[in-house]
């Protein structure tokens, strides 16, 4: 329980106090299949946006990565953050870089992972609060992470 301690449940979550401009960039996430994969629980409007389809109720290795041609690299980083956050139990900080090199263009992302304990036994899930920075203004095409070519992890770290 978090009186001991521990890590908050799904339910010790109220949306109602999350501030409104942040709700469409947090994601709820578990694990599936033994740990192989990550299941979206709920995405908010800004992962719908980026990725340029829901992704709520999907799973992480579903969403049409093309970064460098092959979406392993990018995969392996996320599930790396996954299973660090969940045997330290505790939150982790990324940043990273979409890049675009066709339109020479690039998304600034950041998220912190927070781990949550969902059952009885411990098993841990996650809250997910990631903000997408794009380096054009209103009223340039949007590109989303289907069209990225890299993916350039600048920082990563256990909070």
């Amino acid at each position: 329980s978090l009186a001991d301690g521990g890590l908050p449940r799904r339910q010790d979550i109220d949306p109602l106090k999350i501030h409104p401009r942040i709700l469409p960039h947090i994601c709820l996430m578990q694990f599936a299949e033994n740990r192989r994969r990550i299941r979206f629980r709920l995405a908010g409007t800004a992962f719908r946006d980026m990725n340029a389809r829901e992704i709520t109720g999907g799973y992480l290795d579903q969403v049409p990565y093309k970064i460098m041609g092959s979406n392993q690299r990018y995969l392996d980083h996320l599930m790396g953050i996954y299973l660090q956050v969940s045997a330290a139990r505790r939150p982790a900080y990324s940043a990273g870089r979409y890049v675009f090199s066709a339109q020479d263009r690039y998304v600034d992302t950041e998220r912190i992972t927070f781990p949550l304990n969902e059952d009885e036994d411990g098993e841990v899930s996650f809250i997910g609060i990631q903000i997408y920075k794009p380096d054009w203004e209103d009223g340039h095409p949007p590109l989303n992470v289907e069209t990225s070519d890299d993916y350039r992890i600048q920082t990563l770290r256990l909070l």
